[in-house]
């Protein structure tokens, strides 16, 4: 059973080992058949000097180096392939010394990606692009990028009607203000400056307009980009309804604040602002006004040392991931933190709160609130350690003690509009006693007007109640404090002057704000309590066939192991077993020529005439030789047959 079992593994070795071989062959003659169609029928270059090489998707990736615009619309011109993947260009100056890059370069062919860069810097005019130049790929393309040029006269008509174009890049380029002419782009989602200069030209206006569906904005390494820049390019796209979800600033010296009008844009998830200059953040930095939900915060590997109050105000943070690694912290404060690590805990996604490599002071009462009132929310921080390294979840509860005030997230309220109501209600039967007392006069109307006034105290509720949701941590005793505004209806007897034949009126107000403004003010804090336990669940799916690729594709690493150490047992076997047999060989005839022709030797003694007593050679069938030790008494056959003793 086991020899059976063996035997199938083998085969299975022999015919996956089989399989593997077709496979890279199958690999190598589509490679082959790519390459081939840079070449004609009689192995001639198609598209010289201009460099060809063949991808994976049956298309060509051509790069000119230094060709000129006649010879490239020739090339393109006897060239077959009507689409080509890649068309990189490294623009040769003309003969005035110009860079100019003529109406319909490629001869009527289209290119997915067009790539013009390392422009020459001894040219006397900047880049200069016809709009005609790539017109046949305006249905066609996908991506454009210029690197390494000067473009504050580049014309950016040549892009209009690029209905597919996604994605404009611009690298190592200066002059940037020209963009101000690019053309309306419906389909553009990804817009990118790296390294490149014109950020402080106030004749720059950020095309917004021009880019309603762009989604992500990345601007990383330019050296003149300022806070004001940043600011104004923010205010554009938020002004102008762009469909913004990312943005990247980073590894911007004069990058020192976070920028502003952030949160009005509506539809961003993602800021990105590591590996600047920022030194503090301050309140509202990212509050965004629609409550969206925000998925990451960058601030990483800045110099950041103050966090101010409500800089994470408004926003869903329930999956956010806030990173503030690399910084100089040294607080890490409830009125800033609380709030988002609750709503995180109350949600139970997958946000956090990144800490790491800073210098927090857990002495005193600063992390009382975390460590001792709130240990569950330890769990959505990441990182985070004392200035001596000992984690947040090691430090003693116990080294806070009462004078620390308890401080705890309470739920936010979740609308005003139920103590007007409430109020009017008492309000419209203090004017029945007041109008039976004084018949005579008719100034007691207008004391029923001013139970209209005593609403306004009631309103002021609505007021206190917010910051009730900053105040409240510190004690449960605060909505005591809400009867100051029963204090401010004190201006009922500003009301004297109108009516000083009633003095029932201010004895009837007073109890009847008391009440009311204390019962409603406790309903608010009951009824939000459910309505804030929203919970989302993650969804496992993608970890799962994660996982499920992963097992596949260890099996077949695993089986292509196995069948590769096969090759290599069997190679190394059967070279040991011929070297034995030729090792075997050559110990019973090391020269059988020279056997074969040696005289037989007798079979006495020559001195003695004695028979000879030890081993004496036969030779046997076809001629080879043996040893017998027979002796005298053993008599030799013929020559070809000896004769076995009896």
């Amino acid at each position: 059973m086991r020899i059976f079992v063996l035997i199938s593994s083998v085969r299975l070795l022999f015919s996956m080992a089989n399989f593997s071989w077709v496979l890279l062959l199958g690999l190598w003659s589509s490679s082959y058949a790519q390459q081939s169609r840079c070449f004609d029928a009689q192995s001639k270059p198609i598209y010289e000097p201009c460099l060809c090489e063949g991808t994976g998707e049956g298309n060509l990736n051509i790069t000119c180096l230094g060709v000129s615009n006649r010879e490239i619309k020739d090339i393109f011109l006897n060239s077959v392939a009507p689409e080509i993947h890649r068309f990189a260009l490294v623009p040769l100056a003309g003969p005035s010394n110009q860079l100019d890059i003529d109406a319909d370069l490629l001869s009527g062919k289209r290119a997915r990606i067009i790539q013009i860069g390392s422009c020459p810097d001894d040219a006397s005019r900047p880049l200069q692009i016809h709009p005609d130049a790539f017109r046949p790929s305006s249905d066609y393309a996908q991506k454009f990028s210029i690197i390494d040029c000067e473009i504050n006269r580049v014309n950016w008509s040549f892009l209009s009607d690029f209905r597919e174009l996604s994605d404009i890049q611009l690298d190592s380029v200066s002059g940037i203000q020209s963009i101000n002419s690019l053309p309306t782009l419906n389909n553009i989602k990804q817009l990118s400056f790296t390294e490149s200069t014109g950020f402080s030209n106030p004749l720059l206006v950020f095309p917004a307009k021009s880019l309603v569906s762009l989604a992500t904005l990345i601007l990383d390494r330019n050296s003149d980009l300022s806070n004001e820049a940043t600011s104004n390019i923010m205010s554009t796209i938020a002004s102008n309804a762009v469909q913004l979800e990312s943005l990247t600033i980073i590894n911007s010296p004069l990058i020192t604040q976070v920028p502003a009008n952030i949160g009005d844009v509506f539809t961003l998830k993602s800021i990105n602002l590591s590996s600047n200059f920022i030194g503090s953040v301050g309140s509202d930095a990212f509050f965004f006004s629609n409550d969206h939900s925000v998925r990451l915060i960058d601030l990483s590997n800045n110099l950041i040392a103050t966090i101010l109050p409500d800089a994470f105000s408004q926003g869903d943070y329930g999956d956010a991931i806030i990173r503030l690694d690399n910084n100089l912290l040294t607080k890490f404060e409830w009125n800033v933190f609380l709030e988002v690590l609750d709503e995180m805990n109350r949600s139970g996604g997958s946000g956090v709160v990144s800490i790491s490599n800073n210098r927090i002071i857990c002495m005193g009462c600063d992390m009382a609130w975390l460590i001792r009132d709130n240990p569950d929310l330890l769990q959505w921080v990441s990182g985070g350690a004392c200035v001596d390294g000992t984690p947040f979840e090691d430090v003693d509860p116990g080294n806070y003690d009462s004078a620390c005030a308890v401080i705890t997230p309470t739920p936010d309220t979740t609308s005003t509009t139920e103590i007007p109501t409430t109020t009017t209600v008492t309000t419209t039967t203090t004017p029945t006693p007041t109008t039976t007392t004084t018949p005579t006069t008719t100034t007691t109307p207008t004391t029923t007007t001013t139970p209209t006034t005593t609403t306004t105290p009631t309103t002021t509720p609505t007021t206190t109640t917010t910051p009730t949701t900053t105040t409240t941590p510190t004690t449960t005793t605060t909505p005591t404090t809400t009867t100051t505004p029963t204090t401010t209806t004190t201006p009922t007897t500003t009301t004297t002057p109108t009516t000083t034949t009633t003095p029932t009126t201010t004895t009837t107000t007073t109890p009847t704000t008391t009440p009311t403004t204390t019962p409603t003010t406790e309903n608010t804090s009951t009824t939000t309590t459910p309505s804030l336990s929203t919970t989302v669940q993650p969804n496992n799916n993608e970890d799962l066939q994660l996982i499920l690729l992963y097992i596949i594709v260890g099996f077949a690493g695993v089986s292509l192991l196995i069948l590769i150490l096969s090759c290599i047992y069997m190679i190394i076997s059967r070279t040991s077993r011929k070297n034995r047999r030729k090792s075997s060989i050559s110990e019973v005839h090391d020269d059988p020529i020279n056997v074969r022709r040696a005289p037989v030797p007798p079979t006495s003694e020559p001195t003695t005439g004695l028979p000879r007593t030890g081993p004496i050679v036969v030779q046997g069938p076809g001629g080879k030789w043996y040893k017998s030790n027979g002796g005298a008494n053993k008599i030799a056959g013929p020559a070809n047959n000896p004769v076995k003793s009896k």
